[in-house]
């Protein structure tokens, strides 16, 4: 009686976590530290093709490195990004509605600019909830100043900044 006691007490348990429950999507920064994006940007500067330099350590191996084209598409920008990541590859397409300074709304995710270098050669993309990070340059690999640049930004945004691996 005692093992039958058990082994419904386990299914139970097992149901718990059944299908049906939303999935965990682990962040790529501290959710309670401060994040900030750049008000000092100029949007048409953006325009171009840009590949992705680097990835958190976590990111999928079989998932080859991407990138991003923003072109201008009348008054608005378009973003078209491909990505990898912890969970895989990943994609973002649409018109980069700004809803302040250095932010964007693209579709359901909010994205804003955490650093881009004054001649606009390394790009840096991440959400506040901490799920989303694109760095990205406009030549693939980038100078170790500006990774280390890159590096510092993200530390002070919250993100695990020792994690990020170049490409």
């Amino acid at each position: 009686m005692h093992k039958l006691t058990l082994a419904v007490a386990a299914f139970a348990l097992a149901g718990c976590v059944g299908v049906g429950q939303p999935r965990v999507v682990a962040t790529l920064r501290s959710p309670q530290a401060p994040i900030y994006s750049i008000a000092q940007i100029d949007p048409t500067r953006l325009d171009g093709r840009w590949a992705q330099a680097a990835g958190m350590e976590t990111q999928s191996p079989s998932c080859k490195p991407g990138g991003a084209e923003i072109t201008r598409q009348g008054a608005a920008l378009h973003l078209a990004a491909r990505w990898c990541d912890a969970a895989g590859q990943r994609r973002l397409s649409g018109a980069m509605i700004s809803t302040g300074p250095g932010r964007f709304q693209i579709g359901q995710t909010e994205l804003w600019v955490l650093w881009v270098d004054t001649d606009y050669r390394t790009l840096v993309l991440g959400d506040p909830a901490g799920t989303t990070l694109m760095v990205l340059n406009r030549n693939g690999r980038m100078p170790a100043d500006r990774m280390t640049a890159v590096r510092e930004i993200l530390d002070f945004n919250g993100y695990r900044a020792a994690k990020l691996q170049p490409l």
